[in-house]
């Protein structure tokens, strides 16, 4: 390394560590303002990531590129949208850091703000005229990302700006249905509110409701049943909601099923029922409720099985008895 190239790497060093001092002086002796580092990051990258913001305002007014990339395409305001920095990205705009700038998967930097839960940073973003629709590669928008980590004031700042609702990504995941998957009640009800289209399908078919099924999540689906989810809607291997919760013992899911007319005896497309998959797991309670609403136990799969059949000697011990009092 020569005396050039270590200055350089003196002035990062100074610039990731804040010191405000070191990072003049370094200047003044000649270092590169925009030297690279590794994967490309400049002093200017740096200090936006660790929020100094002194070294910010430095390194502008000494010629710091405020649109720069680094490896993969990230710009100093990606890294102080990621880090929640608000006023180091309201500085970098403040000296034309492009609003809308993405990085090599077209990232920008609001979705970063809201991905990593920083309201304060889509404020600012959105002030500056972001586009609030921007999709990533796969269709990731910032409501997008409000939606999967469950932060109700930015999805309620978006929606306030016109984001749109129904956005979906590349394998057809809804704001609402990403809410509805990890069981973000909150973010849930606002969708609804807003107008969100309870039904709308991923890929392989799953509703919001049949996904909230699928997780378990009671009070979720109770939200998307109020607002009309088909209560029946079955994803592309023709599982119902009913069918998720009798397969892994949901006693409260099947109820609330019910409650809102869950139909009993609907098969998948290997002619399964959610008795099939009460059974087949041995969930005894499910199975006295399905049987109680009417589940027919003589109803046979593709290959020719009944509920009976598909169980545990246990099982069949318990259709036994129960055929046993029937015939007494």
């Amino acid at each position: 390394m020569n005396d050039g190239e270590d200055m350089n790497e003196q002035l990062y060093v100074a610039a990731a560590s804040g010191d405000l001092s070191a990072v003049r002086s370094l200047l003044s002796l000649g270092a590169y303002v925009n030297w690279q580092h590794n994967e490309c990051m400049t002093p200017l990258h740096v200090s936006s990531d660790k929020c100094h913001l002194q070294v910010v305002t430095e390194l502008i007014a000494r010629g710091a590129v405020v649109h720069i990339n680094d490896q993969f395409y990230c710009t100093p305001l990606h890294f102080a949208a990621q880090g929640g920095h608000a006023n180091v990205a309201k500085e970098l705009l403040a000296h034309g850091a492009p609003i809308d700038t993405i990085d090599e998967i077209e990232v920008t930097p609001l979705q970063l703000a809201a991905r990593h839960k920083h309201l304060n940073v889509v404020k600012e973003m959105v002030a500056h005229g972001a586009a609030v629709d921007a999709p990533d590669l796969e269709g990731k928008t910032a409501l997008y990302w409000a939606s999967v980590v469950g932060r109700v004031d930015i999805a309620k700042e978006l929606l306030a700006l016109g984001a749109v609702i129904d956005q979906t990504t590349t394998d057809e995941r809804s704001p609402l249905f990403c809410a509805a998957n990890c069981g973000h009640l909150n973010v849930v009800k606002v969708l609804l509110q807003h107008g969100a289209t309870v039904d709308v399908p991923n890929y392989r078919g799953c509703t919001p409701l049949n996904q909230a099924a699928r997780k378990g999540f009671v009070a979720v689906v109770k939200e998307l049943l109020a607002f009309g989810a088909d209560v029946d809607a079955s994803n592309e291997e023709g599982k119902t909601p009913l069918h998720w919760a009798a397969e892994r013992g949901q006693v409260e899911m099947v109820k609330v099923l019910f409650a809102h007319g869950a139909t009993v005896n609907l098969a998948n497309d290997q002619g399964e029922t959610p008795l099939h998959m009460a059974s087949m797991k041995g969930r005894l309670a499910v199975m006295d409720l399905l049987v109680a609403a009417g589940a027919d136990s003589t109803l046979k799969t593709l290959q020719g099985n009944s509920a009976r059949d598909v169980g545990s000697n246990d099982i069949k011990a318990w259709f036994d008895k129960r055929e046993g009092l029937a015939a007494a």
